[in-house]
């Protein structure tokens, strides 16, 4: 089986395994997801999977399709069992995030479309960094930083990768690993408080 296909099955078995200990915390309802990043996630990368396909991008476009469909699980899941504390600012970030896509679409440089992406991507996860810094117990640590490396192996797993096609995954990845290390580090400085939250 060529290397592309290999990297591409791996990158589909990260998005399924590191949202196995997700969707258990949510169930168990110990895990609050956010539902404006989740859907924006859902936006995002659903395009991303649409523009791979009809750019026939290789086996990597697998991994996007793959987690198109599992972050619109977590949207799906929220409903009920997602955060309920929805603040004003939330809801800006939504709609500062739902503004740019139309122009991401139609934007015809492919630079400016990779960096409004990226902006796109900050403005889905401010909701989640915002719930995080209060209550890092109602997030997953270990599915944010598995997912990271999904991201990295799917562009591994592109037939062409360029600053165009690789920085936004890329920059994905490295904000998931910024939830990941917020997470650590705010349960570390609660837990060191007199009677430190333990969730």
């Amino acid at each position: 089986m060529p290397v592309k296909e290999l990297l591409s099955l791996l990158g589909m078995f990260l998005a399924i395994y590191c949202l196995i200990p997700y969707y258990k915390g949510i169930f168990a309802r110990t895990n609050k997801p956010h539902i404006y990043t989740w859907a924006i996630f859902t936006i995002i990368a659903g395009i991303a999977a649409a523009v791979q396909f009809a750019e026939d991008a290789g086996p990597g476009k697998w991994v996007m399709a793959l987690n198109t469909f599992m972050c619109l699980t977590i949207v799906l899941l929220s409903l009920r069992y997602g955060e309920k504390d929805i603040r004003r600012s939330d809801g800006v970030s939504l709609a500062l995030a739902l503004t740019i896509i139309p122009v991401w679409l139609l934007t015809n440089n492919p630079l400016w479309a990779v960096l409004m992406a990226m902006g796109i991507e900050l403005f889905a996860c401010y909701p989640t960094l915002r719930k995080s810094w209060s209550k890092p117990h109602e997030e997953v640590a270990q599915t944010w930083f598995l997912s990271s490396f999904m991201f990295i192996v799917s562009v591994m797993a592109l037939e062409q990768i360029s600053f165009v096609t690789a920085a936004y995954p890329l920059f994905v990845a490295m904000i998931n690993f910024l939830v990941f290390f917020i997470l650590l580090w705010r349960r570390r400085v609660m837990a060191a408080r007199p009677g430190g939250a333990q969730t």
